[in-house]
């Protein structure tokens, strides 16, 4: 799960005309197959492809709002109809849970008519590839609201194995790669553990991290208390200690 698409570049961005009145515009993104891309915005719904990418989304709408779905129905058995396409790499689960991370706080976000403002009774997002529009996940409303923003903090202290892979000095939050967890995970270190030597301790593990991804010196122990949603996925950890 990356933020920047870097196997994007030399692709071509072709913008339509805004919509009269509006600012709305259509941008569509060209890239060969050669480049070892697929052009997934144009799969027709009925072939493996196409149903394959609406699964991707239903998966993350559900997950997040709490409605848990088969990923290996949903995603897995379309992979295995696809293992024949060079093109298409079978990601694991833990990448799409990554990508749930990003989604979770503008679903969050979207939430706000209903939660908010009240002008809403709940939202539909909902998919277009040919044919009528479809829904994706489940609707939100109240109750997709509450599973989305219940967070409960552990209240036993856990140890944990990781290397860091991004800290930011001045909030002292950042990620760490958990040994088991086979994702990043984002964590803040509590006041009580913020002393010279623990905060030595983590820059040396991002800067060994980033020196080499098997370099042995980027994993440290920590001592924490981890943040689980409602279905007990880990939405971030407390670090109190840290040593090698």
């Amino acid at each position: 799960m990356i933020t920047q698409a870097t196997s994007l570049e030399g692709a071509r961005i072709l913008l339509l005309a805004p919509e009269p009145g509006s600012w709305k515009a259509t941008a569509i993104i060209v890239a060969g197959i050669g480049a070892g891309l697929y052009q997934l915005g144009t799969a027709p719904k009925d072939t493996p492809l196409g149903h394959l990418i609406r699964s991707a989304y239903d998966y993350v709408i559900s997950e997040t709002v709490g409605f848990h779905v088969d990923y290996d129905k949903t995603l897995g058995q379309h992979y295995e109809e696809l293992r024949r396409k060079p093109e298409i790499r079978r990601l694991p689960q833990t990448e799409f849970d990554a990508v749930l991370e990003k989604c979770e706080a503008p679903i969050k976000a979207m939430h706000r008519p209903i939660v908010i403002s009240e002008t809403a009774e709940k939202a539909e997002v909902r998919s277009k590839m040919e044919g009528p529009p479809r829904l994706v996940g489940h609707p939100l409303n109240d109750e997709t609201y509450r599973h989305i923003a219940f967070t409960e903090r552990d209240v036993h202290i856990r140890e944990i194995i990781g290397r860091v892979s991004s800290y930011n000095v001045i909030t002292y939050k950042g990620r760490i790669r958990v040994t088991g967890e086979d994702r990043s995970i984002p964590f803040e270190v509590a006041e009580s553990g913020r002393s010279t030597r623990n905060i030595a301790l983590i820059t040396e593990s991002l800067q060994s991290n980033a020196a080499g991804p098997h370099d042995p010196r980027a994993d440290i122990k920590c001592t924490v208390h981890r943040e689980t949603g409602r279905s007990g996925r880990v939405k971030r950890l407390f670090v109190l200690s840290v040593s090698k």
